[in-house]
């Protein structure tokens, strides 16, 4: 897809907004609540204004641009001159500023924060979260990603929450893409309930292309 800052002809059931947020400058960050498993997106950059899907993140088969990056062969039209897939997250979440449903689209890096967090035995779902772009030389210091203490959701965030659970990503990206491997929250979740204390994880922006799938 595209790199833009939002979408467009994008809605939640029963909504009209159409929004995907990012955190598109230095000092940006966002608050929020995830409402489901996030979907995610591979492609790859073959020149400077030209992308490609990448078959093998998106519906794991046999890609030609993966080879080439597995084979080490070196791509003379773009800066990093690597055919290296670029994997994209889409999060399902309420934004604790604007207490609306909103769809937060992100990096791997923060992704692996949180699936990590989930493998540890943490309730995601019952934590607030916070990314911060930071930017800089430092990889693994580009986006700082925090798990926060639960804040009670009002009454107009948990009707948002309803129609952030019920979105199809798939009926948005056709048939492109995958959805992720963290567990669906259960049906009887206590939306509101608290976890443990404020933590920050980060993880490094760059990882390879065996980590797949997520």
């Amino acid at each position: 897809m595209p790199e833009d800052d939002f979408s467009t002809d994008i809605s939640f059931p029963g909504q009209p907004r159409s929004e995907f947020v990012r955190l598109t400058s230095k000092g940006e960050k966002i608050k929020f609540r995830i409402a489901k498993p996030p979907f995610y997106l591979g492609k790859h950059w073959i020149a400077p204004k030209e992308q490609v899907p990448c078959l093998k993140v998106n519906k794991n088969l046999e890609c030609e641009w993966c080879m080439k990056f597995e084979q080490n062969i070196e791509n003379p039209h773009t800066k990093n001159k690597s055919y290296k897939p670029n994997v994209e997250f889409y999060y399902s979440i309420i934004n604790r500023s604007t207490k609306k449903a909103e769809i937060f689209q992100t990096g791997i890096s923060v992704h692996t924060v949180i699936k990590e967090t989930a493998k540890a035995g943490v309730n995601i779902y019952n934590s607030d979260w916070q990314v911060t772009r930071n930017e800089g030389d430092n990889p693994a210091n580009y986006y700082g990603t925090i798990r926060l203490d639960a804040v009670s959701l009002t009454a107009e965030e948990k009707e948002e929450l309803k129609s952030a659970k019920e979105l199809d990503f798939t009926k948005i990206f056709k048939d492109e893409g995958q959805s992720s491997s963290i567990e669906e929250p259960a049906l009887n979740e206590e939306e509101d309930a608290t976890e443990e204390p404020e933590k920050e994880e980060k993880e490094k922006e760059n990882i390879e292309s065996d980590k797949i799938p997520f």
